[in-house]
């Protein structure tokens, strides 16, 4: 039974390290106040001091005999146990308190004066007075370090050094807290068993110690930093405060009065309450639940232990059912909880997923429009170029018919006076003729706009084209044949020939590249 008690008391150790310890500093980053070693070495120091004087005392304890351990640490374990599968806050001290009154009052059907006076000091005066020392704390941080004129190096360099001065002496709270705690449990096994020697009692403090420390260092050195440090501060002065008073002041000053053992987790959600208006309702729930829902879940379990104890057979079976019955409820809800983040981190990659490809596909349909529509404009001014380059071409031959017509009737006429004012006439309209119409520079115009990215690469290969040059390349690249230009800009065919010739040249073409094709690839 005395290894039983211990195991029993070692997870209560690292249950109270993890959840009251290093929830203490979990939202100061500690690492920019104290380095690992200096702060693991402080907290060892104060908590194997503290701890070595507690045990010396060995009245401090309200469990009389190791067979009220063993019923007190399997009610803590079993309520702790329960109120982690369902995922809520909790704390060891208030469990702790539960267990002893369930045991005082099976013990002697009453409850001892001073243990309701110790309850009550612990669970509902020490909240306030933490409360009460965190507010003022606040106050005197933002009257005289923040509100203050004085450049901002300074003001983080005073907020460093009272977060050194704070960690350090809430280690020292915690530990001694910590220490009396544990000491409560271990002593009647102390008292009760003449075999446990002082060496033994030393050695299991000291697997205490390490056992509380590792989650402190883990979880402490595991958080990020945040940028509420005065108020962390404040509940952070605000629980030393109130620690030291309910387990040294206190004592020395009421004599008849044991160390109060003051749960820290209950402290820093007060404290967190008043100062952080954020979140409110959520820390009103678990100040309830560690103060009230905590203590009476540990009263009821350790009634139906004590009940059950004279029967081991079934105070050990249920011991192990309630145990595998929270393992499996929590490895349950921890699957249900995996199965379901990866059901909606894959719904969500799916969506994503669909909606990049829908991205895509309206993209690809966008450019494939743009393409059709800019192909169809292409095509219809073409084909408008066409039209209009076929009626140029259908009005001058019909001027060169009644130019013809009027050269036959010439001929016959035999009055030379009328023959001559006739061929200046002639003349006349040919000099008129032979320059571009209107129509024509238009067209030019025209095409010229169409196609200005092919005259600006054009004219990038070759600055030194002439405009003439420009309007030959853009007609030779439309693919109208020499004739054909020859007879829209009224030139002889031998004419437009030198000018390809005199083109080719300009760009540094070889007699095997053919023009057309050249300009066209352009």
């Amino acid at each position: 039974m005395l290894t039983v008690s211990i195991i029993l008391i070692m997870l209560i150790g690292i249950c109270f390290g993890w959840k009251e310890m290093a929830y203490s500093y979990s939202d100061i980053h500690v690492a920019d106040v104290l380095g690992i070693w200096p702060f693991l070495v402080c907290l060892l120091i104060s908590m194997t001091v503290g701890m070595g004087l507690i045990i010396l005392h060995e009245n401090s304890s309200f469990l009389h005999s190791t067979d009220e351990v063993v019923v007190a640490a399997v009610s803590i374990v079993l309520t702790i146990v329960i109120l982690s599968t369902v995922n809520t806050h909790f704390s060891t001290v208030t469990a702790f308190w539960g267990a002893l009154l369930a045991l005082s009052v099976m013990r002697d059907n009453a409850v001892s004066t001073v243990l309701w006076m110790v309850v009550l000091l612990s669970v509902v005066i020490a909240p306030i007075i933490s409360i009460a020392c965190s507010l003022l704390t606040h106050l005197f941080i933002r009257r005289h370090i923040e509100e203050k004129a004085m450049h901002l190096l300074t003001k983080q360099l005073y907020i460093k050094w009272l977060a050194y001065i704070g960690v350090v002496l809430c280690g020292i709270a915690l530990t001694c807290n910590y220490a009396l705690l544990i000491n409560s449990l271990i002593s009647p096994l102390y008292i009760y068993h003449s075999g446990l020697s002082n060496w033994t009692l030393w050695i299991l403090v000291a697997i205490m110690i390490v056992m509380c420390l590792s989650p402190v260092i883990i979880h402490v050195y595991q958080r990020p930093r945040n940028g509420r440090m005065p108020e962390q501060l404040a509940s952070l002065y605000g629980q030393t405060l109130s620690l030291m008073l309910f387990n040294i002041v206190l004592p020395v000053l009421i004599t008849p009065l044991p160390s109060v053992i003051v749960s820290a987790n209950l402290l820093k959600e007060g404290n967190t309450f008043v100062l952080e208006r954020e979140g409110e309702m959520k820390r009103l729930l678990n100040i309830v639940i560690i103060a009230v829902a905590t203590p009476m879940l540990s009263f009821l379990i350790c009634v139906i232990m004590q009940w059950l104890y004279n029967r081991p057979y079934f105070f050990w079976v249920l011991v192990l059912f309630v145990i595998l019955v929270c393992l499996l409820v929590r490895l349950s809800y921890t699957q249900y909880k995996k199965g379901k983040l990866f059901s909606r981190m894959l719904n969500d990659e799916l969506k994503h997923r669909d909606e990049v490809s829908n991205e895509i596909n309206r993209l690809d349909v966008m450019a494939v429009t743009s393409q059709f529509d800019s192909m169809s404009r292409e095509i219809d001014f073409k084909h408008r170029e066409i039209i209009d380059l076929s009626l140029f071409v259908r009005q001058q031959r019909e001027y060169m018919t009644g130019v013809g017509e009027q050269l036959r009737e010439l001929a016959q006429n035999t009055d030379t006076e009328n023959i001559r004012r006739s061929l200046v006439e002639i003349d006349r309209d040919l000099q008129e003729t032979l320059r571009y119409p209107p129509e024509m520079e238009k067209i030019y115009q025209q095409v010229e706009k169409m196609h200005h990215d092919f005259v600006c690469r054009l004219q990038m290969r070759c600055p030194n084209l002439t405009k003439r040059e420009c309007r030959l390349a853009i007609l030779l690249r439309l693919g109208f044949s020499s004739k054909e230009i020859a007879n829209m800009v009224n030139l002889e065919t031998k004419s437009v020939e030198i000018n390809r010739y005199r083109l080719r040249k300009k760009l540094r073409l070889d007699r095997s590249e053919n023009l057309v094709n050249y300009l066209q690839l352009l």
